[in-house]
């Protein structure tokens, strides 16, 4: 019997010695995670709560503070990438995270007003530049306006219509509310309309063009159609089949098509 109560003694000591322990492991990768997120050194935090996870993987907080981590490294990512609008969607959906603290958020908030500031200047910068080819097309327009020269100033409204259109999506509310779902809904809307402005001006391509160069723009749209959707699978494959690669793919390709919209009108449009 005395030999029963020192084996379960000694059973009752391990099991708490280890529990002990285990705990001691969770709390140390817990403040070294906050001591790095302190310290803005974010890759090194999100190992931190991913061990603090593998100690206690139902510690509400510790999944609170990875979750916000891993949005916040993507977040930071894609600003450095200059994909703005990915990345204030992803500080949208840290400050909507139920936290007991508000040290990741506090960091999410800069990274937005960061990537809001590059984004604006990038948008000027488009704009001016947009601005600049249109007076310089305006200048070689001939006094004549006959149909062929209407055409290609409408598709050049058309042109600032759409970037208008696309702003004022990308600047809703539903385009901010943090859902994933939504973001890629409205992505895709603003794919949609420079894909259905790319169509029109084919189409309008294959009444102005002769046989010989309809046939060699035929054969060049169809090399950039393979090259958006590689670009768009590569852009796609950094997030490795993660929540934001079906979003980074809608994105590419939406900015490839606007290109070729002003390719296709100010090289061949006449």
């Amino acid at each position: 019997m005395k030999k029963i109560l020192v084996i379960l003694t000694i059973c009752i000591l391990s099991i708490t010695g280890c529990s002990k322990g285990d705990n001691q492991s969770f709390e140390k990768y817990m403040e070294e995670g906050r001591i790095a997120v302190a310290n803005q050194e974010y890759d090194k935090a999100l190992n931190f709560f991913t061990l603090a996870l593998e100690e206690n993987k139902d510690d509400t907080d510790a999944k609170s503070l990875y979750n916000q981590t891993k949005n916040l490294v993507e977040a930071i990512d894609s600003k450095d990438k200059k994909n703005y609008t990915v990345a204030i969607q992803l500080c949208d959906v840290i400050s909507n995270m139920e936290s007991n603290t508000n040290i990741i958020k506090d960091a999410a908030e800069n990274v937005k007003k960061e990537s809001n500031e590059l984004m604006e200047k990038a948008q000027r910068q488009d704009k001016e530049k947009t601005q600049a080819k249109e007076e310089n097309i305006k200048e070689n327009i001939s006094n004549d306006t006959n149909s062929e020269s209407s055409t290609k100033q409408y598709y050049l409204t058309k042109l600032s219509e759409v970037e208008s259109e696309v702003a004022k999506l990308q600047n809703s509310s539903e385009y901010h509310d943090g859902s994933m779902v939504k973001l890629k809904e409205m992505a895709g809307k603003c794919y949609t309309k420079w894909d259905d402005l790319l169509n029109s001006i084919y189409g309008v391509l294959k009444t102005q063009l002769s046989e010989s160069e309809m046939n060699s723009l035929r054969n060049k749209q169809r090399a950039w159609i393979k090259y958006r959707d590689s670009e768009a699978d590569k852009a796609a494959a950094e997030y490795e089949g993660g929540s934001m690669a079906p979003l980074e793919a809608t994105s590419v390709k939406a900015e490839l098509t606007r290109q070729r919209c002003y390719e296709l009108v100010n090289q061949y449009m006449k």
